[in-house]
């Protein structure tokens, strides 16, 4: 599993960023209504990336486990998913 996301910028044809984590990543879904990319690696944080830069963010739950994410049709939200449960998270 990859620990390193490249991002690239397909009109300028060039890397944008390259982001490097301590765990792999196991996935990484974009928001279809603005440049943002959320991604998770099996801890209990969400990860965002914009051109502005990146942020990380802990879920309340110490003991939950993120190992799926899903941005809703509108990309106000994302559905976390656990391994028995899942959380809804509402992004501004």
């Amino acid at each position: 599993m990859p620990q390193a996301l490249w991002i690239f910028d397909v009109c300028k044809r060039v890397t944008s960023s390259i982001l490097v984590q301590n765990e792999n990543i196991l996935n990484a879904h974009w928001n279809t209504h603005s440049c943002q990319l959320a991604f998770c690696t099996g801890s209990n944080q969400i990860f965002f990336w914009t051109p502005e830069g990146c942020s990380c963010v802990p879920c309340g739950d110490e003991n939950f486990t993120i190992f799926d994410l899903q941005w809703n049709p509108k990309g106000s939200s994302l559905m976390l998913l656990g391994d028995t449960s899942f959380v809804l998270s509402f992004t501004s």
